[in-house]
């Protein structure tokens, strides 16, 4: 469970690892920690100024909608293995090993290593494709295909 929670967080901003990446999951720890004081003191002020304002709010959104989408995208890669006829362990595993391009982790991640060759054609396919969603950047594709909402003012700040 270790070693598959670590290939789903992933890598650094700048690599070319898979995952979630570790500048969202900063993003939900400064969130977390954030709402976390306001419980305490619900008057305080956050403190860092604007920069780890907009990290804390708009950082958090943005990181929070890719982890749902890739949530999202390991269980219907996990259902559609099933479908294929592989057990629920092996597909999770291999499902977040397409996902994250870490593909040792069907050697770890399970209780017994799973071999790629003895699986079928179509599980093949399916992880292939599984593949290629997870090295796609879901926001930027998101950020294309939905219209922007508001007005961008010179100094890059969106207006709602």
């Amino acid at each position: 469970m270790i070693l598959l929670a670590l290939a789903i967080i992933g890598g650094g901003t700048a690599t070319a690892a898979g995952g979630v990446k570790l500048l969202r999951v900063y993003a939900l720890l400064r969130h977390g920690e954030r709402e976390l004081e306001r419980i305490i003191h619900p008057n305080s002020i956050g403190r860092g100024g604007g920069d780890a304002r907009r990290l804390r709010e708009e950082g958090a959104q943005l990181a929070w909608v890719f982890f749902m989408l890739f949530a999202f995208t390991i269980a219907l890669v996990t259902a559609s293995l099933t479908l294929l006829g592989v057990p629920f362990e092996q597909a999770l595993v291999l499902g977040i090993a397409a996902l994250t391009t870490t593909g040792q982790l069907a050697d770890y991640g399970a209780s017994l290593p799973i071999a790629y060759e003895d699986l079928g054609p179509s599980v093949k396919l399916a992880l292939g494709m599984a593949m290629i969603v997870g090295r796609l950047e879901t926001l930027a594709l998101l950020a294309l295909i939905l219209p922007a909402r508001g007005v961008v003012r010179p100094g890059g700040r969106l207006i709602a």
